[in-house]
């Protein structure tokens, strides 16, 4: 998938794959971080409180989906959308589904679509009598949704009304979540590494993180290196995404340690990176500047 960013915060105009490892150069107040933080605040976008019309792809359906798009910008750089774009940007998505464009103003975001076939949703409501009333579960495949809900109590009656309008609400969700696992296939979850507990398998030592310090085969260490529980924290933040997204990857990385997140994320997971260091830009063949 190629993606094109125009106009958001200090980028000007830059394109690349998000299908092979990308490493993002540049001067501090390029953008290098403000494009890690757009690709994932729209990549992760989670459909919350979304109503649906139809299920088709439709006008209705671009609106829920400008919304859904809009809300994780924000809960992304925690600012409202006018606070981050000056003027108009534009992100633009092309996939084998087709073409996304998202044009982000100081009002509003809308995305535009030109897929390359139609893409129509069927939902089916399934009872299931072991599971109390109002929980719901949803499963999909590919673009047949089933929500399954529970009706095992004395309630089913007395909330009836109330569990068809939380269908409506999960259907909605449901509808636009599946539309971008589709559209992102093989990129969604997005993960961005940020300070993370768990646990890491490092050169043979077993590093674990939480909230009482940092272990090493078991056995706390007063000091540790920035290197070690940097890889760490990159390995474990991996795991739970698709396509990986690393602000300022070499910090605090030697040249061991380096060799450890070529072999443990680069070799393994789609990654975007950036990156002030010349020399570490220079071990990989896709490297954008951003000026």
């Amino acid at each position: 998938m190629k993606v094109t960013v125009r106009g958001i915060g200090a980028i000007r105009d830059v394109s690349f794959s998000l299908d092979k490892t990308t490493v993002i150069t540049g001067n501090n107040g390029t953008g290098k971080t403000t494009l890690l933080l757009t690709l994932y605040a729209l990549i992760n976008a989670w459909a919350k409180e979304v109503k649906m019309k139809s299920l088709q792809v439709d006008d209705n359906f671009k609106k829920a989906l400008s919304y859904t798009l809009k809300r994780s910008i924000e809960e992304t750089f925690r600012s409202d959308v006018k606070e981050i774009i000056n003027g108009e940007g534009e992100v633009i998505f092309e996939g084998e589904l087709g073409t996304m464009s998202v044009k982000i103003t100081r009002e509003e975001v809308n995305v535009g679509l030109a897929l390359n076939k139609d893409v129509k949703f069927e939902v089916r409501e399934v009872e299931n009598k072991d599971l109390p009333v109002g929980e719901i579960q949803v499963n999909v495949k590919g673009t047949t949704i089933e929500l399954v809900y529970g009706s095992n109590g004395k309630e089913k009656y007395q909330y009836f009304d109330l569990l068809k309008d939380l269908l409506k609400d999960v259907e909605g969700n449901a509808v636009v979540n599946s539309f971008l696992d589709l559209f992102f296939l093989g990129l969604r979850p997005a993960a961005l590494v940020i300070e993370a507990k768990g646990e890491a398998i490092i050169r043979d030592k077993k590093v674990t993180i939480t909230d009482f310090g940092v272990f090493i085969d078991g056995k706390k260490y007063p000091v540790i290196s920035h290197g070690l529980k940097r890889i760490a924290e990159i390995v474990i933040s991996s795991k739970k995404g698709e396509l990986v997204l690393i602000d300022d990857a070499e910090v605090y990385l030697d040249e061991e340690m380096k060799k450890v997140l070529v072999e443990e994320v680069v070799n393994k997971k789609k990654v975007i990176m950036t990156t002030r260091d010349k020399s570490f830009s220079s071990m990989f063949d896709n490297v954008v500047n951003l000026s």
